[in-house]
């Protein structure tokens, strides 16, 4: 009998503890906070005994930056991560004040205006270097995000979408402002977009305004601040300095310099285009509206401090008086717990006396932020709600009848002002619609509300932004892009073509292969594969966190710390598979600084590092389990292992928010040796970024983000021992974020990433440059790629993904790469692929196997070799490139055959089954889940089998096995009613297996591939594996003989199989 082999993956389970941490003192009943910045969050909830400690210190007035995070980082060691307005808000304020941090964890803000204006005078400096038309720099996408289904259908998950303005004079000029990417225009209504201020310092885009008369004449406001454009975008001004945030603006319909400002300081009017502005009304405005038909009835939502609600006031006389219309309105019935969260007005032509109030709001205990819609038949003289009650308590469900949906979710979560808005039909004044965190409707104004998003699977991202009705129009902003309907909301189609602003805070890219995958905020994580054709990505799933890693050997693998690890496919008319989660996942934050790394060993691709907290583990198995390798004094940051010698290991690491630390190791991570830090003049050390040279394990370069001018960046050619200063005036006043050195045979270079620019360092001409044409300003990118195989670099940015030639070319560096070291199998095919640093353009491999029995073509980039014997093998590659370099690798000993497979030497042995309910083998339960999984052998079938006849079967907590069907036909569990189409052969040896992919279950007979979707995993093998049987029943077993079975604890290919 044929020995029976298999390969399994244990799952390492690690787990973290800490010691008792100090807490601050907890409120003893709960209150309202009253931040001195409350635009830093989405809203502003009640603290209560529940509230942890640094989000009580996240709302104070006078923050500190590095207790907050500390005390956050320790909270969440202590107890599992939920999703609250807390951490929302975490991340909105934390984007927002993230670069402005000085030394002693304060935030120190530009004042309104400023960024705008320095970006300007370096435009009138230096202006060949901040011009679109002549860019060196192109933005590759997402230009499209897809759903992985296979349908070729978008979804709107690319952007946040704030604010849509669309052109009264021409419905078909829009323009979108984004919460990071700018302002964005089309000319055809919403089928392709392009961007309009990556030249400008403009971005955060709360309300956008087109002259009515003339569609090029465009207003933005930035929190306080007002640009105005009088050519459709091209160029744009700073117009005005509020004294507090524009939340929306109106222009005169016919007199269209009149323009009138709501702000959270009152409101304005301007006369003269924005030139000159006088105050109209006073108090925190939430909304403006006119009544249709007319220049001089305006409406405005207005807090009232003392009665803590919304209330609505008119003017008849272009706002220069006011009345306040309450009669019948909104009342908090618990003024001790009530709070006012924000107001949106509606009004339509189809009925133009009529007015909406869309409150949200706590008038008492259990209303979670969502009152309720009011409205007005007589211009505001009256009032009235119809659904009954005002706020809490709210029921679940999706019921046209309920308010839960619109309220937010059943845990009392919402976003309050932030995702909200409402607007009405131009067609039946009792229509409306509005958005939350849901996209809503209501056909009896307000009466009741239907979670239309949920009702009529409209395909359409959560969290509403902003909603625009131009008579059939509609159009919906929101957290993940832009909705477009012409049926009031039916159906809706998604417009998001050329909006290419996903804002990345993850990222990882292929090598051989052009794919690239990163997590994105509010958008989760999305794809992109070569074949997807320009900047088109395909979504994978996920939220927003800051994750996304490329496995270098397989460059379709991407793996995830939200979702699934995916195999993503090499068409978007496919869909991606599940494939085995990694065991770890590394330390990930929201800023870049803050996050450690997945690393793969340059030569063997199942040995990967990974930095967890204080602790450097490595896998030798993929990534299934992992060991501690080192543990530091702090937490790890970035580390990089070096090409030239992977034994050598450099790691930044946090110790605390002042003291930050470079370590060496030179043993492959068993021991490692602080470095001494460079010598300053001046500056803080923290916020460490560095790179090494490929060449030379000893040089590495580092820099700070906060340390001060003349204090940037140093350079070290004894593995850290020393350091040169390699400041330049040129990058004065820049905050360096990432570094990458770049060999090349004109000179070797060092890219400089840093908040507002790019440059490049000539190590031969010991000089600056800047390289920076056509990249965005206010980019916030956060890393330097390089695709060497296209002689490119890339930037992942808050304005999606941005592309430039490596100024350049490269010296060319042979690497061979395998998966393991180690090979148990003689008869295995071993694949190598080249991991070397190469223009593919042209170029040309040739691989040497000394003592192997077959190679399929030594001039392949990934050749595929069988060594038949046991032994230890020398590797050598070889490459060529197009301009002539050439460069040799052999790595001694790269692999080891260790075979315990080895076959029978007598002839005909196998395992011979008669058919009968007793003649079947067992092997033990293998006590594992699988996502994915693969089991094969060879067939010979004697006569006709019995119908589902079990090969290979286990039936634990879920049956699982190949089988027959009838008529000799393969078929497996659990969907034993599909038909492989494949009929095995009498008295003939075949081989068949058996292969779960995920997303996906193949049957091969003879190498050829029939397969279903499907969700099977995990698979839970938790009872024996039997051999010629399904063991639920006598009648179901094999006839004839099995050999060469063999479990793969993954998913074979179709050329493994074959």
């Amino acid at each position: 009998m044929k020995k029976l082999s298999f390969n399994l993956s244990v799952l390492l389970l690690l787990t973290f503890c800490n010691s008792s941490i100090a807490q601050i003192s907890q409120p003893d009943k709960s209150y309202y906070p009253v931040p001195d910045h409350p635009e830093w969050f989405k809203t502003i909830p009640l603290i209560d005994e529940s509230t942890p400690d640094w989000a009580i210190l996240m709302y104070e007035s006078d923050i500190d930056f590095n207790r907050i995070e500390t005390l956050k980082t320790r909270y969440y060691r202590l107890h599992p991560f939920e999703k609250t307005i807390h951490t929302q808000n975490y991340k909105y304020w934390y984007k927002t004040v993230k670069d402005y941090i000085d030394d002693n964890g304060h935030v120190n803000l530009p004042v309104a205006g400023e960024v705008y204006s320095r970006y300007e005078s370096l435009k009138r400096t230096n202006p060949k270097h901040y011009r679109s038309e002549s860019a060196i720099w192109q933005n590759i996408g997402p230009n499209n995000t897809y759903i992985n289904n296979g349908s070729l259908e978008v979804r709107p998950t690319q952007a946040n979408v704030y604010c849509l303005g669309v052109a009264p004079s021409n419905p078909s000029i829009v323009y979108a402002g984004m919460e990071t990417g700018g302002v964005f225009k089309s000319v055809d209504k919403g089928l392709s977009w392009f961007p309009v201020t990556n030249d400008y310092a403009i971005g955060n885009i709360h309300d956008i305004k087109v002259d009515p008369l003339d569609p090029d004449i465009v207003y933005a406001s930035r929190d306080k601040e007002l640009y105005k454009s009088i050519d459709g975008g091209t160029t744009w001004n700073l117009q005005y300095l509020s004294s507090a945030r524009i939340e929306q603006l109106y222009i005169h319909s016919s007199v269209t310099d009149t323009l009138y400002a709501a702000t959270a300081d009152g409101l304005l009017k301007s006369p003269d285009g924005g030139a000159s502005w006088s105050s109209k009304f006073s108090g925190r405005l939430y909304d403006i509206e006119v009544k249709p038909g007319t220049d001089s009835i305006f409406y405005v939502a207005v807090e009232n401090t003392s009665l803590i609600r919304p209330e609505i006031w008119k003017s008849t006389d272009y706002g220069n008086t006011w009345t306040l219309m309450d009669n019948g309105y909104y009342i908090p019935s618990d003024l001790s717990v009530a709070q006012v969260n924000g107001c949106k007005i509606g009004v339509t032509p189809a009925d133009p006396n009529r007015v909406y109030a869309g409150i949200i709001a706590t008038g008492k205990t259990g209303d979670n932020g969502w009152i309720g819609i009011y409205y007005s038949l007589d211009e505001g003289a009256t009032w009235q709600e119809d659904s009954g009650f005002d706020g809490g308590p709210y029921a679940s469900g999706n019921d046209p009848s309920t308010n839960w949906y619109v309220a937010g979710y059943s845990s009392g979560y919402h976003q309050g002002f932030y995702n909200f808005d409402i607007d009405v039909s131009h067609n039946d004044p009792d229509k409306l619609w509005i958005g939350t965190i849901w996209f809503c409707e209501s056909g009896n104004k307000g009466g009741n509300i239907e979670y239309i998003r949920g009702t009529r699977s409209l395909e359409m991202h959560a969290d509403i932004q902003d909603i625009d009705v131009v008579g059939d129009d509609i159009w919906i902003a929101s957290d993940g892009g832009i909705n477009y309907s012409d049926d009031e909301c039916q159906t809706v189609e998604v417009r998001m073509n050329g909006i290419t602003a996903s804002d990345y805070w993850g990222w990882g890219q292929g090598w051989n292969e052009d794919t690239w995958v990163g997590g994105r905020y509010h958008n989760g994580n999305a794809a992109f594969h070569e074949n997807y054709g320009a900047g088109n990505t395909l979504f994978l799933g996920g939220a927003e966190t800051p994750t996304g890693y490329v496995n270098p050997f397989d460059n379709r693998k991407m793996y995830m710390s939200d979702i699934s690890d995916k195999l993503i496919p090499t068409s978007l008319s496919s869909t991606s598979t599940n494939i085995s989660n990694l065991g770890l996942y590394p330390t990930q934050g929201y800023y870049h600084f803050n996050f450690s790394e997945v690393e793969w060993d340059p030569r063997y691709a199942n040995h990967v590092y990974v930095g967890k907290e204080k602790t450097l583990f490595k896998s030798i198995d993929g990534g299934s389990t992992f060991d501690t390798l080192y543990t530091f004094p702090g937490d790890m940051r970035r580390f990089e292992i070096s090409r030239k010698k992977p034994d050598y290991i450099y790691a930044i690491i946090y110790i605390d928010y002042w003291t930050w630390k470079i370590y060496k190791s030179s043993d492959g991570g068993s021991s490692f040796t602080e470095l001494p830090a460079p010598s300053l003049t001046g500056g803080s050390w923290r916020n460490l970024s560095f790179t090494l040279n490929p060449f030379n394990e000893e040089e590495i370069w580092l820099a700070s983000n906060s340390s001060s001018n003349g204090n940037k960046i140093f350079q070290s050619i004894n593995g850290g021992g020393t350091w040169v200063n390699k400041y330049s005036g040129l990058i004065q006043d820049q905050k360096i974020k990432d570094l990458l050195y770049h060999p090349s045979p004109q000179g070797d270079l060092v890219y400089a990433l840093t908040d507002d620019n790019f440059f490049y360092y000539s190590v031969n001409e010991n000089t600056w440059t800047q390289y920076n044409s056509g990249f965005p300003i206010q980019h916030t990118g956060f890393l330097i790629s390089p695709f060497y195989r296209d002689n490119k670099i890339r930037v992942p940015s808050a304005k999606g993904i941005w592309e430039a030639p490596l100024v350049n070319n490269s010296t060319i560096q042979a690497m061979p790469m395998v998966l393991k070291d180690k090979i148990y199998c003689s008869r295995d095919t071993v694949r190598f692929e080249s991991f070397s640093i190469l223009n593919a353009d042209g170029a040309t491999f040739t691989w040497s196997f000394p003592g192997a029995q077959y190679v399929d073509d030594p001039t392949l980039r990934n050749p595929k070799v069988v060594y038949g014997n046991n032994g230890v093998y020398d590797v050598t590659l070889t490459i060529t490139q197009l301009d002539g370099q050439t460069d040799t690798k052999t790595i001694a000993g790269m692999i080891v055959v260790d075979s315990d497979c080895e076959p029978d030497r007598i002839a005909g042995d196998a395992l011979n089954l008669d058919g009968a309910s007793s003649d079947y083998v067992t092997i033990p339960a293998l006590n594992q889940s699988f996502n994915e999984f693969t089991i094969a052998g060879w067939i010979k079938r004697n006569g006709d089998q019995p119908s589902y006849a079990g090969i290979f079967f286990s039936r634990g907590s879920k049956g699982i096995g190949l089988n027959f069907r009838d008529n000799n036909q393969l078929g497996y569990h659990p969907y034993y009613w599909w038909n492989s189409g494949h009929t095995v052969p009498d008295n003939e040896w075949t081989h068949v297996a058996l292969v779960f992919e995920g997303n996906q279950t193949a049957i091969y007979m003879n190498g050829i591939r029939a397969s279903r979707n499907s969700n099977d995993t995990p698979l839970p093998f938790d009872a024996s594996l039997y051999i010629g049987a399904d063991p639920n029943f006598g009648s179901r077993r094999f006839n004839g003989q099995i050999d060469e079975v063999n479990i793969w604890s993954r998913a074979l290919t179709q050329d493994e199989i074959r």
